[in-house]
């Protein structure tokens, strides 16, 4: 029995929306020089790559759905004194300074990103809140295009920009979709929502990929994500010593744009790691 065969717009959609800031080698993987003897594709262990300067851009791909008249919630994005101006339910215009948060004496405004109405203020006015804690539940009038984020990506989706990009399947884009709040809780699992522009041709149930680019960094120090154990923050590297010889050196990660990772701490420009990546002890091991 013949198996389904997959839609072929998918890869299509995700090479759109990253609009050529994620190429397709982020998708592949090319193979080093082999072992002789070895298995077909078994990289040699002493294949060296540099340390280089790069530019990059963490892109993050999600899938989502269109949804009508969505809710979402402006979140705090320090920790401080939460106030706002009003309670009353109406809508209000797009950029309207809806509240502030305050801290050693500065005040950072609150701002709402398309018109919406107000549904409901959750977190308590006066109190001292942190970063990230959901303060005003608003109600936008149209169409948005709303997404689950997986457990593997919510870590680099924790300071989202104001913007995103969008495509529907079969359908427009990609165009600008200026995302509504911050992640919030749904059911099991933590979603975001944009608002497409009002021009577009849409109704609920549309399937569609929402492209955030989380982060940038321009000329910084990077290596293949292949050459580093380790996730988020802390990595380990082989640092080649003299030819064939290496030893193992932890080190700072930045942002990483699938086939880039940005170090910020332990290597220097011109450093030479094995292409293969150490193996972290695991638990029993250590």
């Amino acid at each position: 029995m013949s198996k389904p065969r997959q839609p072929r717009h998918r890869p299509i959609l995700f090479a759109l929306l990253l609009g050529g800031l994620v190429t397709l080698a982020a998708c592949t993987t090319v193979p080093g020089p082999t072992v002789p003897g070895a298995a077909p594709g078994q990289q040699d262990a002493t294949e060296t790559v540099p340390v280089e300067s790069r530019d990059i851009v963490s892109v993050v791909a999600l899938d989502g759905t269109v949804v009508a008249n969505p809710r979402f919630s402006l979140i705090a994005p320090h920790a401080g004194r939460f106030t706002t101006r009003s309670a009353s339910q109406k809508v209000l215009p797009a950029k309207s300074v809806v509240g502030w948060i305050e801290q050693d004496a500065e005040r950072t405004p609150v701002t709402l990103p398309v018109e919406a109405k107000l549904v409901e203020v959750a977190a308590n006015i006066g109190a001292h809140v942190p970063a990230g804690l959901p303060l005003i539940v608003f109600q936008a009038s149209g169409f948005g295009l709303r997404a689950q984020i997986a457990d593997a990506v919510r870590y680099r989706l924790l300071d989202l920009p104001g913007t995103a990009r969008m495509q529907i399947e079969k359908g427009p884009g990609p165009v600008p979709c200026p995302v509504l709040g911050g992640p919030v809780e749904e059911g099991e699992g933590v979603s975001v929502t944009c608002a497409p522009p009002g021009n577009l041709r849409l109704y609920p149930g549309l399937k569609g990929i929402m492209a955030v680019d989380t982060a940038r960094a321009t000329a910084a120090l990077a290596l293949p994500m292949e050459a580093v154990a380790g996730s988020a923050e802390r990595g380990r590297v082989a640092v080649e010593t003299s030819p064939g010889k290496f030893e193992e050196r932890d080190v700072r990660l930045g942002i990483n744009d699938g086939s880039f990772v940005q170090i910020l701490d332990g290597l220097a420009a011109g450093d030479r790691v094995r292409r293969q990546a150490p193996i972290l002890p695991t638990s029993r091991q250590r």
